[in-house]
């Protein structure tokens, strides 16, 4: 990958497109369903529901959370 990346001054391209020519990025994906504003608090909401509810913790996704959290 080094070789794609080859800067100068002269260069037109940035980082990113020298990148995108060498066929190193995929495309962004489309997504037509993302929740946005409102209906992603909702989801926060439920997950956090759910989450509350387990009988058991979850391993390693309750490590990164309190690791967040800061517990």
């Amino acid at each position: 990958m080094g070789d794609v990346l080859e800067w100068s001054p002269e260069s037109d391209l940035d980082v990113v497109d020298q990148l995108d020519a060498a066929g190193f990025l995929a495309p962004k994906p489309a997504f037509a369903d993302v929740p946005i504003g409102e209906a992603v608090h909702r989801l926060e909401v439920e997950v956090a529901a759910l989450l509350a509810a387990l009988s058991a913790p979850l391993g390693l996704a309750d490590a990164v959370s309190a690791d967040r959290d800061g517990r």
